[in-house]
C-alpha cells in the first residue's frame, strides 16, 4: 500500500570455542552492519561472547529505533486525523499493526532465552559480561514495552480514524443533502410556472422578476433554517 511496514527474520548465534557463528535466513541489513563497529577487528574476535553480547544488543537496539520511527508515523497519523475522508490512515495503521505482531512474536521468544542464558554456567558467567547481558535484556524489554504499547495506542486509533472517516462522509452527506433541497426550491418554482397551462401573474410583465426574487428570498431562508440546525 506503500507504506513502511517491517519484516523479521530469525538470527541464531552459536559459540564455539573462540569463534561466533551466525546463522540468519536474510543477508543482514546494511545498518546492522553500520551499528556494529570493529566488525572484522580481531581483538573483538578473540572475545566470542563479547562479540555475541554486541551482536544482541545492536539486533535489540534496531527495535528501539524502528518503534522510534513507528511512533513518530503515529504522531503524524494523529495531526491528520480530523482529515481523513478515505481509507489511507486505515491502511497506514494496518502497516504499524502488522509490523508491531512481528516485533511483539521475535521479543516474546528473546526474552526467555535471554533468560537462560543469564542462568546457565558456561557461558557469560564473570561480572562484566552479565552485565553487558544484563543491558542486553533491559533493551529487549525496552523494545517489548514499546511495542505493546504502541499496539494498544493503535488500537484505539483504528476505532478513531474508523469513527472520523464515518463521520466525515456523513458530514459530506449532510451538506450534499441540504444544498439539493435547496436546488429544488427554484426546480419547483420553475416547473410549475413552466407548464403549459394558463398560470397566475402570466400577463404580467414583472412575473419573471418577481417569481425569481420569490425563489432567491426562498432560499435563503432555506438556507437560514438549515444553518441554524447545523446542516452546513
Amino acid at each position: 500500500m506503500g507504506h513502511r511496514e517491517y519484516q523479521t527474520h530469525p538470527l541464531a548465534l552459536i559459540l564455539a570455542g573462540q569463534q561466533v557463528v551466525t546463522v540468519a535466513t536474510a543477508p543482514l541489513p546494511p545498518e546492522l552492519h553500520q551499528a556494529i563497529p570493529n566488525w572484522n577487528d580481531r581483538d573483538l574476535h578473540s572475545k566470542p561472547e563479547e562479540f555475541a553480547l554486541h551482536v544482541m544488543w545492536c539486533v535489540l537496539s534496531g527495535y528501539v529505533t524502528a518503534m522510534n520511527r513507528i511512533n513518530a508515523e503515529v504522531d503524524e497519523l494523529q495531526r491528520e486525523l480530523g482529515n481523513a475522508p478515505r481509507n489511507k490512515q486505515l491502511y497506514q495503521i494496518m502497516a504499524m499493526q502488522k509490523s508491531l505482531i512481528y516485533f511483539e512474536s521475535v521479543l516474546n521468544n528473546t526474552m526467555p532465552i535471554l533468560k537462560d542464558l543469564r542462568k546457565g554456567e558456561r557461558f557469560f558467567t564473570t561480572a562484566s559480561y552479565d552485565r553487558a547481558l544484563q543491558n542486553v535484556m533491559v533493551e529487549a524489554h525496552q523494545a517489548s514495552t514499546m511495542a505493546g504499547v504502541t499496539e494498544r495506542v493503535l488500537e484505539q486509533y483504528n476505532t478513531t480514524v474508523s469513527s472520523i472517516v464515518s463521520n466525515n462522509l456523513n458530514i459530506i452527506m449532510k451538506v450534499l443533502t441540504s444544498i439539493t433541497i435547496i436546488l429544488t426550491i427554484p426546480t419547483v418554482i420553475g416547473g410549475l410556472w413552466g407548464m403549459n397551462v394558463p398560470v397566475p401573474f402570466a400577463h404580467q410583465y414583472w412575473a419573471f422578476w418577481g417569481i425569481i426574487a420569490a425563489t432567491a428570498l426562498l432560499c435563503g431562508i432555506s438556507s437560514y433554517i438549515l444553518w441554524k440546525h447545523d446542516y452546513f
